[in-house]
């Protein structure tokens, strides 16, 4: 079974620190409490004096969510009534291939 980064690290004698573990000390170095990524990065580019920008837009995140969300409410309860009209009609006609004297038999 092949080893994790962190259980060869620490066979080899490195001290392992994780992703978020970098982040928290680089936070308290800032001297801000670490909340995301994203704030010590901005806090980083200010100390350093050049402004931070986002790789993403969070404003076109925002309007996709809500164009999604509008579509999924007259989706998801359309596709409801579609699938329960269609249930029942197929599972209330009688089939052909079966009448009431079929189980009497039984």
């Amino acid at each position: 079974m092949r080893q994790s980064l962190r259980d060869r690290r620490l066979a080899a004698g490195i001290p392992y620190q994780s992703s978020v573990d970098v982040l928290e000390a680089a936070a308290a170095a800032v001297g801000i409490p670490y909340q995301s990524s994203v704030d010590v990065l901005e806090a980083a580019a200010a100390a350093v004096g050049i402004p931070y920008q986002s790789s993403v837009d969070v404003e076109a995140s925002k309007r996709r969510a809500r164009n999604i969300d509008r579509v999924s409410r007259r989706t998801f309860p359309l596709a409801f009534v579609v699938f329960n009209i269609v249930y029942w009609v197929t599972y209330s006609v009688p089939s052909a291939t079966y009448s009431a004297d079929d189980y009497d038999e039984l």
